[in-house]
């Protein structure tokens, strides 16, 4: 491989990370739909499973940032799916705790992480934490914008 500026590494590197978010995007995209749910029903099944795989309601809702409402009507559909389940929380049975249903949830998810899984074995621990600073970094700014362009009034 040729040696590149660092401004062309830069925009390689830019370009290449863009073209990862359009990817995972479409498969985002195409996994929804394969479970018959939406876009952000999956976001909610995605973060129940990173975050161990149970929480409460009112902890979904506010890690995705949907109301209370909003979230009781992804449970459901999670829950007609088969991807999800919902129990009274044993210490406080006002609180709801939602599952990711084992069989059909890891099933539908675990290609992603396995796939992601394999590719980060090809690099080293040094690499690894090079990488894991980049995305960071990169969320990071990402969620910045969120917030300005949520703050601005069109």
């Amino acid at each position: 491989m040729a040696a590149s500026s660092g401004t062309d590494v830069t925009a390689e590197v830019a370009a290449a990370l863009r073209h990862y978010m359009e990817e995972a995007a479409e498969l985002d995209r195409v996994i929804a739909e394969r479970a018959g749910i939406g876009l952000t029903d999956l976001h909610c099944l995605d973060l129940l499973e990173r975050n161990g795989g149970r929480m409460t309601a009112g902890t979904l809702a506010e890690l995705s940032g949907l109301t209370t409402g909003a979230i009781t009507g992804v449970i459901n559909r999670l829950e007609r799916s088969g991807l999800a389940r919902r129990t009274a929380d044993p210490h406080d049975k006002r609180r709801v705790i939602v599952q990711v249903a084992a069989a059909r949830g890891r099933r539908l998810l675990g290609p992603r992480s396995e796939a992601h899984t394999a590719v980060l074995g090809r690099y080293d621990p040094d690499h690894l934490a090079l990488l894991l600073d980049l995305l960071r970094a990169a969320a990071a700014a990402i969620a910045e914008q969120v917030e300005d362009l949520r703050g601005v009034e069109e």
